[in-house]
């Protein structure tokens, strides 16, 4: 399976979204054309790549990422976290306040850093802080629980280097912010120090995949029920998937620190996502909580052309700067 036919699926289905749509008109009413084409674009071509050998299509999902050039006012550093790879990146002329412990989405099986740089290029800018994306191992090759594992190390190496907790703030997209709530978990285990907030950007909370709003929402988003199933198969490598270090949709919210929440409205994720903000507003968290009208699933991952991705990713990188300290 080549680039060529994924791309060639993708087209097709754009072509089918914008006939149906002179027809019919908007799937999701008020939405910009072009959005409804990516998604379908995005769903046959995501359909094309779940069922390839990973690596495989880890290759073709990594181009995307490695066409886009750095900018020029933000610097990239490479270093080990706790024995674990990850990119610092911060803006060249701010004075970071703290950092942002970043976790990539894809399923657990798919995406990067490098995959997400336009992300958290817009989250540095947007907090003047240092972004710290994390490349945690990821699934069939390492099944659970490497991800959280490196999740954990990468944290308690920040702190090591001398970052206080209130310091630190937490962010991730899809898997990572099921990976973000994972190790608030294991950090209560441990008694470690928590840190000052948590960023969660439409975060896969239920691996089961169990909320009708996969239903509701089948047409208006790219991320369907199987797709989920399948990556958490290969994630949990047989684990119970009610566990809440890899479902926290069934973990305890109680004492947790503020979160900022994001979900898509016309996202297959949006039920688990509102099901989990209530069972924490309802334990005293505060939490922060958007439902973008009209987005499918990760739609901050189109910031390059969708405003409401810029103004969601504006938003997330206030949150950061707020919850840090001072210099």
């Amino acid at each position: 399976m080549s680039l060529l036919q994924a791309s060639t699926s993708a087209l097709r289905a754009a072509t089918a979204a914008a006939w149906r749509r002179t027809a019919h008109g908007p799937l999701v009413p008020g939405r910009a054309l072009r959005l409804d084409l990516v998604v379908a674009a995005q769903r046959a071509a995501l359909e094309t790549l779940v069922p390839l050998e990973p690596e495989h299509a880890r290759r073709l999902v990594e181009l995307s990422g490695k066409l886009a050039s750095l900018p020029k006012d933000i610097a990239l550093r490479a270093e080990t976290l706790g024995g674990v790879p990850v990119q610092n990146l911060t803006e060249k002329n701010a004075e970071p306040r703290g950092a942002c412990l970043y976790f990539h989405g894809g399923g657990f099986v798919l995406g990067s850093v490098t995959a997400h740089r336009d992300l958290l290029v817009r989250l540095a800018r947007a907090s003047r802080a240092r972004v710290v994306g994390v490349e945690y191992r990821l699934a069939p090759e390492h099944p659970y629980p490497s991800a959280l594992v490196d999740a954990e190390n990468a944290y308690l190496a920040l702190l090591d280097q001398g970052l206080a907790p209130d310091d630190i703030v937490l962010g991730g997209d899809s898997a990572g912010g099921n990976l973000c709530l994972a190790l608030l978990q294991r950090l209560r285990s441990s008694g470690s120090p928590l840190p000052a907030g948590i960023a969660l950007l439409s975060p896969w909370l239920d691996l089961e995949a169990a909320s009708d709003t996969f239903d509701t929402y089948a047409e208006t988003d790219y991320l369907t029920r199987s797709m989920a199933l399948r990556w958490s198969a290969q994630y949990r490598g047989g684990h119970e998937p009610r566990d809440p270090l890899v479902s926290p949709l069934h973990m305890d919210p109680n004492k947790s620190p503020p979160l900022l929440v994001h979900a898509g409205g016309a996202e297959t994720l949006r039920g688990e996502i509102e099901t989990f903000v209530e069972r924490a507003r309802a334990a005293g968290v505060s939490v922060e909580f958007e439902i973008y009208s009209g987005m499918p699933h990760d739609w901050h991952l189109m910031s390059t052309w969708l405003p409401e991705a810029r103004r969601a990713l504006t938003e997330v990188g206030e949150f950061i700067s707020q919850r840090i300290s001072s210099p």
